[in-house]
């Protein structure tokens, strides 16, 4: 069985305790599993938000799906 569900989440502690953190949980139950996509941009989509990451603020603009 197979279930996804999309999770967002601002890190800003570094890349490598972000890995550390994504290996930690991993390792708490075999048949849950997480990945993850970093993007350092001043965009990124997600679902049916953009996220736009102007001079540390953060804004959202919702987008319409095909």
């Amino acid at each position: 069985m197979q279930c996804l569900d999309d999770y967002f989440a601002l890190w800003s502690t570094g890349i490598e305790k972000l890995e550390d953190f994504l290996k930690s949980t991993n390792q708490i139950d075999e048949k849950i599993k997480f990945t993850m996509e970093v993007d350092e941009g001043e965009r990124l989509p997600f679902l049916d938000v953009e996220m736009i990451f102007p001079k540390g603020a953060i804004k959202m603009r919702l987008t319409e799906s095909p």
